[in-house]
């Protein structure tokens, strides 16, 4: 048995065998959440490279194998990312019943993670990209809602997606070339001409980022955050594991190209939020602005530790903050700031939530981005100071847009009173995410480690 055996051919068989009781929608997302949790606990326990004795039976843990001529390897030293994989698709799925995000969510997610970790492992990574594909037309029922056509941000997300891959295919082939010739500096600019273009469209980065924000307007807020958040950032370990096996793409203007990709996408993002009047608009400017931090923390020569330490706040802050969206659009018709107006004071609890994980990306202090945001600030200041300002004004355009969010919630024309009439389920949810934003802001050494340990997976690099 191999390491792509257990944490990527058996989710995709749980995934499917779940696809097919989704009927029962309690069970199958208490199972799939359980399952993630499962894979998470074999990931901390189970060694690699070794026999396991199970009574009379012994099983060998490869930690590779070969598929039609094709290496899928995960070492022992991913077992830290393979932890915190499955842990974070564990608590999105947690929450998938209460948000009635739709029956394929749980099923189809899984399926989605198990192909991207594929992709990780693929060698010759150039295959990847067709994996990449793969799970993004798997994410596709959890983003369309059945018995109804496609939405334009659904059919952007897949043309976005198709465009990137074979970008990414092209650098491949590329660097085949690059290898017998490294002093062809115009093949060179070539690869990774290619590979950056790849991953600007894979990812939605300014100004292929349209569909993010059509996905956030139109697509129910809970499925579309796990898509949002889980897709790009696995596309984001994949572009870090390119980077360390091609050390040349580590050049000082390589570098510099994708700081000031990130860093405009960012800026962008924060200031276009401060002037959006649709909640779920502002949570896909809120994806814009995270993954620009990704991409710019990547390019700093210290700062790719802090791509693995945003892990935490970034899952737990837009997590929250789709799960709240998802009870105020209960409520109402819409997110319009005019169909929201007054709704705090009915459902207080959610609408604080909303605030504080808004408030969290933006990097408020006490809250879950904060220690992270004051690091890359830092790093960022003493590389590049002109990006670190423009990575504030983003900052401060989310926190200037979360004040406005708070003022049509608590203000506004309607005549509602200040009355707690979320159910029982909500309150504990609510109160639990909000909680978990205080906690791993105030005292992140507690969580910090683990993901650090991550950084193991890019052994060449870090």
């Amino acid at each position: 048995m191999s390491t792509f055996f257990v944490w990527a051919v058996i989710p995709a068989v749980i995934g499917a065998a779940l696809f097919l009781i989704r009927r029962f929608y309690l069970l199958s997302a208490s199972l799939g959440s359980a399952f993630c949790a499962l894979m998470a606990f074999l990931a901390w326990r189970l060694p690699i490279d070794s026999e396991i004795n199970l009574g009379r039976v012994t099983v060998f843990i490869a930690s590779s194998i070969s598929i039609f001529g094709r290496q899928f390897a995960l070492h022992d030293h991913d077992r830290p990312l393979l932890i915190i994989i499955y842990l974070l698709a564990s608590f999105w799925f947690f929450a998938a019943y209460w948000s009635r995000a739709g029956r394929m969510m749980v099923p189809l997610g899984i399926i989605a993670i198990s192909l991207l970790i594929a992709a990780f492992a693929v060698q010759p990574f150039l295959y990847a990209g067709l994996l990449i594909v793969l799970a993004a037309f798997a994410c596709v029922p959890i983003l369309a809602s059945p018995g109804r056509l496609a939405g334009k941000g659904v059919l952007r997300f897949l043309i976005s997606v198709s465009l990137g891959a074979p970008f990414i295919l092209f650098t491949g082939w590329m660097l085949a070339g690059v290898e017998t010739r490294p002093g062809d500096v115009e093949l060179v600019n070539r690869a990774a001409a290619l590979l950056c273009l790849g991953i600007v469209l894979l990812m939605g980065i300014f100004p292929f980022h349209t569909w993010v924000l059509m996905l956030s307007q139109e697509v129910h807020p809970y499925a579309a955050g796990f898509v949002l958040v889980v897709f790009p950032w696995m596309v984001s370990l994949f572009g870090l594991n390119f980077l360390q096996q091609y050390a040349w793409l580590n050049a000082g203007e390589i570098m510099f190209v994708l700081r000031w990709i990130g860093v405009i996408t960012a800026a962008v993002a924060g200031i276009w939020a401060a002037f959006e009047r649709h909640l779920g608009r502002l949570f896909g400017y809120a994806v814009l602005i995270e993954t620009g931090l990704v991409i710019a923390a990547a390019s700093l020569p210290t700062g790719r530790e802090l791509v693995f330490e945003m892990i935490l706040p970034r899952t737990v802050s837009l997590g929250v903050w789709a799960l709240a969206l998802t009870i105020v659009r209960r409520q109402v018709n819409d997110l319009q700031f005019q169909s929201v107006s007054g709704l705090g004071r009915s459902f207080p609890v959610a609408s604080a939530a909303l605030i504080l994980a808004q408030l969290s990306v933006a990097g408020v202090p006490l809250l879950a981005a904060f220690p992270l945001r004051l690091a890359l600030w830092d790093a960022m200041a003493q590389t590049d100071f002109p990006a670190a300002l423009s990575l504030l004004a983003g900052s401060v355009g989310l926190v200037i847009s979360g004040l406005r969010v708070l003022a049509v919630l608590v203000t506004g024309e309607q005549e509602n009173p200040w009355k707690l009439t979320e159910p029982a389920e909500v309150l504990t949810l609510m109160s639990i995410a909000i909680f978990f934003l205080l906690v791993s802001g105030i005292f992140p050494q507690f969580f910090l480690p683990l993901l650090l340990n991550a950084l193991q997976a890019f052994p060449k690099t870090f």
